[in-house]
C-alpha cells in the first residue's frame, strides 16, 4: 500500500500555474442544502448513515465523516461529459475545495479521477494533515501510494482548492494554484471523476467543478 513508483511521477514544488485556454464549464456543484440529493453527483452522494460513514448537506457544503473504521474509503463520482456527448479523454479539468479533520494515519480528502465503474479502479489526489498530500492508484492489484510529501502551498487547518488537469494519459495536479505533482499512465485518463475520502476523519467538500474541452 505504501509502495512508491517514482518513475511514474514528476514532482515540481511551487511551480507556477500553467496557462491553458479556457474550458467550457460542464458541471458545477455547490452542494446547496435546498437541492435534491438525487441530482447531486449523479445521485451517488451519501445522505445519512452507511456503515461507518455519515454524509450530509450542511451550511452550503457536503460533510462526510468516518469515526469508526480505519482505512475505509468512500467516493462519489459523475460522468457528466459522456452523458452530454463529449469525449472526456480529450482534455478535462476537475476541481474541488476541501477542508477536514484528519484523524487516521492515512486520512485524506480530495479528487477522484479515471474511475472505471466496472473494474472499480481509479486515481485519487488528496490533501492530508500538516500540509501533506498523497497520490493513490487503485488497480486490480489493490490500492497503492504513488507519491506523497508536503508542500508549502497546502494550508493546514484551512480550505484547500484542488485541481486535476487531465489530457490523454497525462495528469497535472494542483493545490491552491501551485503544481504539486504530475504523472503519466501510458493510457487515456478517460473515466468518471469525483470526490474521495480516506480513513477516519471529518471532511468537507465544496465548489466541485468539472470542465471538458
Amino acid at each position: 500500500m505504501r509502495t512508491f513508483r517514482s518513475l511514474l511521477v514528476t514532482v515540481a514544488l511551487a511551480a507556477p500555474l500553467a496557462i491553458w485556454p479556457a474550458l467550457a464549464a460542464e458541471y458545477r456543484e455547490s452542494f446547496d442544502e435546498s437541492r435534491d440529493p438525487a441530482r447531486i453527483m449523479a445521485g451517488t452522494l451519501l445522505i445519512g448513515n452507511d456503515g461507518t460513514w455519515i454524509g450530509a448537506l450542511e451550511d452550503g457544503a457536503y460533510s462526510l465523516s468516518n469515526s469508526g473504521k480505519a482505512g475505509a474509503v468512500r467516493y462519489f463520482h459523475v460522468d457528466f461529459a459522456k452523458r452530454n456527448g463529449t469525449d472526456a479523454a480529450e482534455r478535462t479539468e476537475v476541481a474541488v475545495d476541501v477542508a477536514g479533520q484528519f484523524e487516521g494515519q492515512a486520512a485524506g480528502a480530495g479528487l477522484l479521477y479515471r474511475f472505471d465503474r466496472e473494474a472499480r479502479t481509479y486515481y485519487a489526489f488528496v490533501v492530508m494533515k500538516d500540509g501533506a498530500y498523497s497520490l493513490w492508484q487503485r488497480s486490480a492489484d489493490g490500492l497503492r501510494r504513488l507519491a506523497g510529501g508536503s508542500n508549502a502551498a497546502i494550508k493546514p487547518g484551512s480550505v484547500n482548492s484542488l485541481l486535476a488537469r487531465l489530457q490523454g494519459g497525462e495528469a497535472e495536479l494542483y493545490v491552491n494554484d501551485t503544481r504539486i505533482v504530475g504523472h503519466s499512465t501510458g493510457a487515456t485518463l478517460a473515466g468518471d471523476v469525483g470526490i474521495i475520502a480516506f480513513d477516519r476523519g471529518a471532511y468537507r467538500f465544496d465548489n466541485f467543478r468539472l470542465s471538458v474541452e
